[in-house]
């Protein structure tokens, strides 16, 4: 599901699960639910929120990204935003909602950290980046001791 709208610029209460008026970020959301309540909405998508181009119904979005997100690539630069998912729920499993320099996104997510099974002495990152990793590895953080390739 990909969404694409200028016409729709999220500002609604940070206290809800709606976006949260924040026009630095700019989160684009297309108006294709109209609602007047949450009751208007489907158990999928139960908040009425509050966009320029009207109410529409929408999951819960998540403000902040999963700490198993990659880094952004600060090489991509980009023609249009998009916001092609609002949570980690419409990724599916082992993937999360990332953001980027171009909107928000379904990655493949890092291990977790601590499923290293080691203890670190020195916290030192290795890289920075994936495409500074070969291999198709992804740079991720291992076991609280810094990033590095895997």
């Amino acid at each position: 599901m990909m969404l694409l709208s200028l016409c729709a610029l999220a500002k609604s209460n940070p206290n809800s699960s709606c976006p949260a008026d924040n026009t630095s970020a700019a989160v684009f959301l297309e108006c294709d639910k109209p609602c007047n309540s949450s009751s208007d909405c489907p158990p999928a998508e139960p908040n009425c929120c509050d966009v320029q181009c009207g109410k529409t119904c929408l999951g819960n979005y998540q403000e902040e990204d999963s700490p198993l997100c990659p880094t952004p690539d600060p090489r991509i630069r980009c023609v249009a935003f998009v916001v092609s998912c609002i949570n980690d729920h419409q990724c599916g499993k082992g993937n999360a909602c990332c953001s980027d320099n171009c909107g928000r996104r379904c990655r493949e997510m890092c291990p977790h950290p601590d499923s290293f099974n080691f203890q670190c002495r020195v916290f030192l990152h290795q890289c920075t980046y994936d495409y500074e990793c070969s291999g198709g590895s992804r740079c991720c953080l291992v076991a609280g001791c810094g990033r590095d390739c895997i």
